[in-house]
C-alpha cells in the first residue's frame, strides 16, 4: 500500500503566494511589503519542514534504538570473490566441411512443361554460375517423339538465346549444357512452343536436405555432392551399431543415434550444413568413436575423417597443482576450529579437501556453489563459531576466505560483526515520518511569485538534491525522477509538474524497515562512514536555505519573523 501525503492529510493548504495575497501589514500596492509577505510564507515552509525533521530526529535518537540480542544461527563464511573454476566440458565432432560445398545451385531438376509435352525433361550436373542468378527459359523449337526425331530446343536468358539443343539421343540420355546443367528427355513427345523454366544461382550454394530419402530422385533429391550416396548397411558409434536403410533421411539417422546406447547427442545444424556430436557425459576421458561404414553415410555426411575434440574435466575435480586458479594452495597443513587437517597438491582436488572437510571432526559443512564460483563453510551445530587457520598450505587466501574467526550471529566474510538493531517506538517513528513527508510535499506545491518566485524554485532543487544524495545510498528502484528506497520512502521528482505529491510512503517497506531496524537507522541517520543520512542531509540543505531568505528579508529592510500559516 502506498501512502500518499499531500494537502488532503495536511493542516496547510496548497496555495499560491501572489503580490496581492501578501501576508504582513503592507498595501497590495507596496512591492517590497508584498516580497516581504511571500518570501515570509517561503520561511514558514521551511522552517514547518525544519521544525518537523528535528521531531523525528528526537524520535528516533540513538538513545531509544538498542542492540537486541540475537537469536544464534549457524556460523557462516563464504568466498568473497569467484574462483573463477571451470566447469566440465563435453568431447565434440562435427563435419569437416559443409555435406555440399557446391557454391551454386538450381532448381528444379524435374521441371514441368507449360503445354501438353508427354516427354518429361530432367536436369542435372553443376552449374557453373556464368549465367549469373536467373531465370532459364526451355523453348521447343522442333516438335517431335524423343528417340525418333531429331528435336531441337533453345535457352533463353529472358530474351537473350543462350544457345540451341539438338536432343536427337535415346530418351533418358544427357546433353551437356555451356553453362555445366545436363538435360535429358524421357520418352514421349515435345510439341512446339511449348516451354519449362529452371532457376539458377551463382550466390547461393547448393544445400542437403536433411528430409531426403537417400534412394530418393530429382526433386526429393538428399542433394548430397557428387560421387556421394548412401545405402543399405551401418555403421558404429561408441561401439553400438545403427542400421542404415535406403529409404532414411538424415534426419532419421540422427534420431537412431540419439534413441541408442552410443552415449551421444547428434543434431544437423542447418546453419552450417553439417552434422554436430557431442558426448552425453562430459570430462576428458568419454569421447566419440564413428567407425565400420559399410552404408557411406559417414563418408557422404563429411564425418569419415572428423577430429574429435576432446572434453575437460572441472577444475574442480583435477589436482590443485593443474589449475591456476589455485595455484596459491601448497601442500601442506590447515585448521578449522582446532582440527588440523593436511592437503597434496599434487593428488587433492578441491573436492577432495571439501571432502575430507566434511568427513572430519571439525564440525562444519563445506560445499562449493557452481553458480556462484564460491566455496562455504557452514557451522553443524547452531552457536557455535567457526575458526579458520590457513597453516602452511595457505588453502584459505587461496579459496578468497579470510582466515579468523566467524561468530554465528555474523553475516558476510567479515568475522564477528553483529548489526542487528531494533527500533524501541516504530509507531513515533512512523509519525514522524508521515509529518516530515507533509511538509516537504508542501515546500514542493506551494506556488510564489515575486521574489520568492525564484529563491522558492532553487529551494525546492536543494531539497531534491539532498534527497538524490540519501536515496542513492538507500535504493531499491533508482532512477532520474523516480526514487523508490528499500526503507519505504519514495519520491517521484516530476510529480510537482503533474500536480501530483513528489513523496510518498509505502507502508509495507516501512514496515519491514522498522522490524529489521538496521536499514531504516543508517537511512536516517547515516552508517558512519560515507552516508550522512537523511537528517543529517536535510538538516544542512534547510538551514542553509532559511539563511538565505532571511538575508533577503533583510535586505528588503523588513523583518524575518513567522508568518503563522496554521492560524
Amino acid at each position: 500500500m502506498i501512502l500518499g501525503l499531500g494537502p488532503a492529510t495536511t493542516s496547510f493548504s496548497r496555495v499560491r503566494f501572489g503580490a496581492g495575497a501578501a501576508l504582513g501589514t503592507a498595501g497590495a500596492g507596496d512591492a517590497p511589503q508584498s516580497n516581504a509577505g511571500t518570501l515570509r510564507d517561503l520561511l514558514a515552509r521551511i522552517d514547518e519542514a525544519g521544525r518537523r525533521l528535528d521531531s523525528l530526529d528526537r524520535r528516533v535518537d540513538v538513545r531509544k534504538l538498542r542492540i537486541s540480542s540475537p537469536t544464534l544461527g549457524q556460523a557462516n563464511v563464504s568466498s568473497s570473490a569467484s574462483l573463477n573454476l571451470t566447469e566440465a566440458s563435453a568431447a565434440r565432432l562435427a563435419s569437416t566441411e559443409e555435406i555440399n560445398t557446391v557454391p551454386t545451385s538450381f532448381s528444379p531438376r524435374a521441371p514441368a512443361w507449360s503445354g501438353g509435352s508427354t516427354s518429361d525433361p530432367v536436369i542435372g550436373g553443376e552449374y557453373d554460375g556464368s549465367n549469373g542468378d536467373t531465370q532459364l527459359t526451355f523453348e521447343v523449337q522442333q516438335a517431335g517423339v524423343i528417340g525418333v526425331a531429331n528435336v531441337r530446343i533453345r535457352v533463353f536468358d529472358g530474351t537473350t538465346r543462350l544457345e540451341d539443343i539438338r536432343y536427337n539421343e535415346a530418351a533418358g540420355t544427357e546433353v551437356t549444357l555451356a553453362n555445366g546443367l545436363t538435360l535429358s528427355l524421357g520418352s514421349g513427345l515435345v510439341l512446339g512452343g511449348d516451354t519449362f523454366t529452371v532457376d539458377v544461382s551463382a550466390s547461393v550454394g547448393t544445400s542437403v536436405d536433411p528430409d531426403g530419402a537417400f534412394d530418393g530422385t530429382l526433386n526429393d533429391d538428399p542433394e548430397f555432392e557428387a560421387g556421394q550416396s548412401v545405402t543399405g548397411g551401418l555403421f558404429f558409434v561408441n561401439g553400438t551399431a545403427i542400421g542404415v536403410s535406403p529409404s532414411d533421411t538424415i534426419n532419421i539417422i540422427l534420431d537412431r543415434i540419439n534413441q541408442s546406447a552410443a552415449g551421444v547427442t547428434a543434431v544437423f545444424d542447418s546453419a552450417t550444413e553439417s552434422i554436430r556430436f557431442e558426448q552425453q557425459t562430459p570430462g576428458a576421458t568419454p569421447s566419440i568413436v564413428l567407425s565400420g561404414d559399410t552404408s557411406g553415410f559417414l563418408a557422404a555426411t563429411k564425418l569419415d575423417a572428423a577430429t574429435v575434440v576432446d572434453g575437460t574435466d572441472a577444475q574442480r575435480s583435477i589436482s590443485m597443482d593443474q589449475v591456476g586458479a589455485l595455484s596459491g594452495v601448497s601442500s601442506g597443513t590447515f585448521s578449522i576450529n582446532g582440527v588440523t587437517l593436511s592437503v597434496d597438491v599434487g593428488l587433492d582436488s578441491l573436492d577432495d579437501v571439501l571432502a575430507t572437510i566434511n568427513a572430519s571432526a571439525a564440525g562444519v559443512t563445506a560445499s562449493y556453489d557452481q553458480a556462484s564460483g564460491r566455496v562455504s563453510l557452514t557451522r553443524n551445530e547452531p552457536g557455535q563459531a567457526i575458526t579458520l587457520s590457513d597453516g602452511s598450505s595457505g588453502l584459505f587466501a587461496a579459496l578468497n576466505v579470510q582466515a579468523g574467526t566467524y561468530d554465528p550471529s555474523a553475516t558476510g566474510s567479515e568475522p564477528g560483526k553483529r548489526t542487528r538493531i531494533k527500533i524501541e517506538r516504530p509507531g513515533s517513528v512512523r509519525r514522524g515520518l508521515r509529518d516530515l513527508v507533509e511538509s516537504l510535499n508542501l515546500l514542493y506545491s506551494s506556488e510564489f511569485e515575486g521574489l520568492a518566485a525564484g529563491t522558492s524554485a532553487r529551494a525546492r532543487s536543494e531539497v531534491s538534491s539532498s534527497l538524490y544524495r540519501v536515496f542513492s545510498d538507500s535504493t531499491k528502484q533508482f532512477g532520474r525522477t523516480r526514487l523508490r528506497t528499500e526503507v519505504g520512502l519514495q519520491a517521484d521528482l516530476g510529480a510537482k509538474d503533474r500536480g501530483e505529491d513528489v513523496l510518498s510512503i509505502d507502508a509495507s517497506d516501512l514496515s519491514d524497515a522498522l522490524a529489521s531496524g538496521a536499514a531504516l537507522e543508517a537511512f536516517l541517520r547515516g552508517d558512519g562512514k560515507e552516508s550522512k543520512g537523511l537528517i543529517r542531509e536535510l538538516r544542512k540543505t534547510l538551514d542553509s536555505l532559511e539563511t538565505d531568505v532571511r538575508e533577503q528579508l533583510r535586505q528588503q529592510g523588513l523583518s524575518g519573523s513567522l508568518v503563522n500559516l496554521t492560524a
